[in-house]
């Protein structure tokens, strides 16, 4: 298996086991975002996600397509310390992808479609992980 599928595989069990409402499977999607200059961090559209009212300027342009009533971290054990070092040394690491995935929770499973579309437009999100992957599965 490749790493780019053990990750994406891994995600998707994870992601399943990390929803504490029955029922949110169906209006949760999986963002992964780039590592780039410009990208905001994970931390930003968590906090951005999880805040009432929104700011005006969300941090992803994919929010002004489809906003999300809620977020979280695919890895709720965040790196800290010596590991957080070795991984802003190492950014193609498998560990430091799957800290920059969050899980995003949208009103209804009828938003699921116009979100992903929204996430494949936007420059910051990885292409593979938004568009063929939402929790519960592959589409």
């Amino acid at each position: 298996m490749s790493p780019k599928s053990a990750l994406c595989a891994a995600c998707v069990a994870l992601s399943a086991a990390s929803l504490a409402h029955a029922g949110d499977e169906d209006r949760t999607i999986l963002v992964l975002l780039k590592d780039v200059p410009g990208a905001p961090t994970p931390e930003e559209i968590v906090s951005y996600t999880n805040a009432w009212p929104h700011v005006a300027n969300p941090p992803l342009q994919a929010f002004t397509v489809k906003d999300p009533v809620g977020s979280g971290f695919l890895m709720e054990d965040r790196a800290t310390g010596d590991f957080l070092a070795w991984l802003q040394a190492n950014p193609n690491s498998a560990r430091k992808k799957l800290e920059a995935v969050m899980l995003t929770l949208f009103p209804s499973p009828d938003d699921i479609p116009e979100a992903l579309a929204g996430r494949i437009r936007d420059r910051h999100c990885a292409q593979d992980l938004a568009k063929h992957f939402r929790c519960g599965g592959p589409r």
